[in-house]
């Protein structure tokens, strides 16, 4: 679990992570403020884009539910 703020238009944050478990994952943005929209993009370890979400969660907020195959340490 890992926190991040949402600051103004055109902020970008960057989270890397190791996948050590197969598994269903979610991914989402949340808040208090309304019109904040925000995109998530999922990428391997090559750059490759493997899935990404715009507008599924609450209001403009992203919400991203992907099965990643896990891998060893």
């Amino acid at each position: 679990f890992q926190r991040r703020n949402i600051h103004d238009f055109g902020n970008e944050d960057w989270v890397h992570f190791d996948v050590t478990e197969t598994g269903h994952y979610t991914f989402l943005t949340n808040g208090t403020e309304n019109g904040r929209d925000t995109h998530i993009y999922l990428y391997n370890s090559g750059g490759t884009l493997l899935a990404d979400d715009d507008d599924s969660g609450d209001d403009l907020y992203s919400n991203l539910s992907t099965r990643l195959k896990g891998i060893s340490p």
